[in-house]
């Protein structure tokens, strides 16, 4: 189900232009899209974020070779961490970062014997090359106010994000970047699970996640007016956001159900990720000055 999510997108965002205005501190480059590091964002113990050492992007495949020399070069990126699917890195494969180790990291996986799945997966499919049709059905279906819930609470998610996190702490001399297709779901949480670990004030998190809104506006007002014109409800219409852009609210969903079942967003990195007080200590060490 979660293919046809950044694949219907995909169909939209293709028709619009990317924004010009993004924020200058946050945003790298001209050629990535939705890129921003986190370095600056007050951290545990009074501490900031270092600059330039952990990198959020949407996919690289199609940056330049200037803009690639320059991740290599001035960010000293030594690990790309790609959480796309098998069969999205197929279709288009990772601009190579020379000198970065690339490693592919899944944090989600399709159950096929889900009939309800199944079922949306048909009415999609008989939505035929109506784009905007298959992102009614898609919302429809309600499952994007879940989805964030769903990978952090998956066997695949809590994996995934675990070796995102030893990969975090086997860096020594340089930056990691991590990208998705849109830089803005499957990387808005690893980002989110890494600033928590660093000690930043969920606040300033939820803050940096709604950053892609800023990213993607066009695509998420194109969307909505599209969907108005054909009639659709307020329920299909406000997944709209969801679809182009993040909502806060699904994040916040998804930590109250973490919470719930862990007892605190702490807990489940410690816990379920695996990454000890030690680990949390050493994190700090490394990322924060």
């Amino acid at each position: 189900m979660i293919q046809y999510y950044w694949y219907i997108f995909n169909l939209v965002h293709e028709k619009m232009q990317k924004m010009e205005n993004m924020k200058e501190e946050k945003f790298l480059g001209n050629d990535i899209e939705n890129a921003r590091q986190l370095g600056g964002y007050p951290g545990a113990d009074g501490k900031r974020v270092k600059d330039n050492v952990l990198i959020r992007t949407a996919g690289i495949d199609g940056i330049s070779d200037e803009t690639a020399q320059k991740l290599a070069e001035e960010y000293h990126v030594k690990y790309v961490v790609d959480f796309r699917m098998d069969y999205e890195r197929e279709r288009t494969a990772d601009k190579d970062i020379p000198g970065a180790e690339n490693i592919a990291i899944s944090v989600y996986e399709l159950d096929m014997t889900d009939p309800k799945i199944l079922e949306m997966m048909k009415k999609i499919g008989e939505a035929g090359d109506d784009s905007l049709q298959k992102s009614i059905e898609y919302a429809k279906t309600g499952y994007l106010p879940l989805l964030y819930t769903l990978i952090l609470l998956s066997e695949a998610g809590q994996k995934g994000y675990a070796r995102f996190f030893d990969i975090l702490l086997k860096n020594r001399d340089g930056a990691v970047l991590w990208h998705c297709t849109y830089g803005k779901d499957r990387t808005g949480l690893a980002a989110a699970l890494v600033l928590y670990a660093l000690g930043v004030d969920e606040d300033v998190i939820m803050q940096d996640f709604l950053m892609s809104n800023e990213v993607y506006r066009d695509s998420i007002v194109y969307l909505e007016n599209e969907l108005k014109n054909r009639g659709c409800d307020d329920m299909v219409i406000k997944e709209a956001q969801a679809m182009a852009g993040v909502k806060g609210e699904y994040l916040t969903a998804a930590f109250d159900a973490v919470k719930s079942e862990y007892g605190s967003i702490q807990d489940y990195i410690t816990n379920q990720l695996g990454v000890s007080d030690e680990k949390i200590a050493e994190l700090r060490d490394m990322y924060l000055e």
